[in-house]
């Protein structure tokens, strides 16, 4: 037995390493000659500590590397924490200005508002006042309406200074009244309601039309110079002149036979240019005026136009165009055309004073020069009492009606209708006959019918004399004539 020189048990005597400690041992005669403690390792153990060591060594750096890359993570998100917040910081900052921005806008708001308020305060004094004064002038228009009703218009003040102006200036009373009246509806016509304007207009209108005739020297542009207006004086022109006047006669007769006052259709007065292009052939109502022409010479004679019963049959056209408004097609239209025909035959016969048995009844007499006439029976444009005669004649009865037809041509039917109602009843054709048809015409709608017009007379005559009177019995009697029944026949 031996003992282990590094723990000291008991180990065999040929054993190379201590069973107990693992110590690998020398031959004795190693130890005993060096005089010194050997220590001899393990082979194994030297082979493991140097793969282990480089090993170990290798996580250590591997370890350590992931520590420093963290800790640059770290640093980095602590430096973009510290920059947030020092944005927030500032953006806090601004905010905190811009609030107090706004707060000092919303106290100059207010203040805006307080002023605004004591604004409005004083605009609603001023408008409370305004009103007041507006209702005071008023009731001073309104008294004034009465004088003028009574055709004793005086404007204090205005009114003086115009009849202070010299003599010589060419203003005679009835220009200045009419001046004053001029001015006083200017400046009221947007002001007062329609209603009580009507009224004030109709109060200052003084009796009789206000005529402006103008030329437009033988030029399409109009209305043209003004040559002659009302309260003016007789100019060197004489057609001028006989237009003037005969303006005058043209009023009396639609005031008088029909009750209308015909200046109202024209917007308050009665204008007309003459002397339109050159050579002319016609006359005509453009809805506003009333446009005549020289005529040609050759197949009207020239101023063949230049009639009051011309002006007559025009003014019909404003007539219808203020009250039915019947179009100019189909039957309505020949109703149109034919109430200025009997409008200006009625014209003629009352000026000349003449019974329906001494008329002539021609529409346009004498107007056709020598040579146009010379073929034609009558020297007309046509006749209401005989339709097939004059320079433009028409049919008389339905037998010959057909749709398409122009209505001067239809416009003989309701011509000869009126003839036969007028003979019938003898006497002066503006007086029954003429009014039976003038309200008849006017309560038309805008397409009616021979028919409807028939039947519309019939009414009147009814209405007017009673169903079994003579006026009644001529006309459903005048309507026969020309083919039509009246009143119609209900089924």
């Amino acid at each position: 037995m031996a003992t282990c020189r590094f723990c000291k048990s008991e180990i065999s005597s040929d054993a190379t390493r201590c069973p107990h400690c693992t110590s690998f041992l020398s031959p004795e005669g190693d130890q005993e000659s060096s005089g010194k403690v050997t220590y001899i390792v393990d082979r194994g153990i030297i082979t493991f500590l140097k793969i282990a060591g480089p090993t170990f060594a290798f996580f250590i750096i591997v370890g350590l590397s992931f520590y420093s890359l963290d800790f640059y993570h770290m640093t980095q998100t602590i430096h973009d924490t510290q920059t947030k917040m020092n944005d927030t910081y500032t953006k806090v900052n601004e905010t905190y200005a811009n609030s107090k921005r706004v707060e000092v806008d919303i106290s100059r708001a207010q203040l805006d508002l307080e002023t605004k308020r004591a604004a409005i305060a004083a605009n609603v004094a001023l408008a409370q006042k305004s009103a007041q004064d507006a209702k005071s002038s008023l009731e001073k228009i309104l008294a004034s309406e009465q004088e003028a009703s009574a055709g004793t218009i005086k404007i204090r003040g205005f009114v003086a200074e115009i009849e202070r102006l010299p003599r010589g200036q060419g203003l005679d009373p009835s220009q200045m009244e009419r001046l004053v009246e001029a001015k006083l509806l200017a400046s009221l016509k947007d002001v007062l309601p329609t209603d009580q304007y009507a009224k004030l207009q109709v109060g200052l209108v003084a009796t009789g039309p206000r005529r402006r005739v103008f030329t437009a020297k033988n030029n399409s542009t109009l209305p043209g110079s003004l040559a002659r207006s009302e309260g003016g004086p007789p100019v060197k022109d004489t057609l001028i002149n006989q237009i003037y006047d005969d303006l005058q006669k043209v009023h009396d007769f639609y005031k008088e036979v029909f009750g209308r006052e015909i200046a109202d259709d024209m917007g308050g007065s009665l204008v007309i240019t003459v002397q339109y292009e050159k050579d002319f052939n016609n006359a005509f109502w453009n809805g506003q005026q009333l446009v005549f022409g020289d005529a040609d010479g050759k197949v009207f004679k020239k101023g063949a136009f230049y009639k009051s019963s011309v002006m007559v049959f025009e003014l019909a056209h404003a007539v219808i165009e203020k009250t039915s408004k019947l179009k100019y097609e189909h039957q309505s239209g020949g109703l149109n055309y034919s109430f200025s025909d009997v409008a200006s035959v009625l014209f003629d016969q009352w000026v000349k004073k003449q019974r329906v048995e001494e008329a002539n009844w021609l529409v346009l007499p004498d107007g056709l020069t020598p040579t146009a006439a010379a073929k034609l029976s009558v020297n007309a444009l046509r006749s209401v009492k005989e339709s097939k005669v004059g320079l433009a004649p028409q049919i008389s009865t339905m037998a010959e009606y057909r749709d398409g037809l122009d209505a001067h041509y239809t416009a003989g039917i309701p011509n000869k209708a009126f003839y036969e109602f007028a003979i019938r009843l003898r006497g002066n054709a503006w007086e029954k006959p003429g009014r039976v048809w003038y309200e008849a015409v006017i309560g038309l709608k805008e397409d009616s019918t021979f028919q409807d017009f028939a039947d519309a007379t019939f009414a009147v005559a009814k209405s007017r004399y009673g169903e079994q009177s003579p006026e009644s019995k001529a006309v459903t009697q005048s309507w026969a004539v020309v083919g039509i029944t009246t009143p119609r026949q209900q089924n």
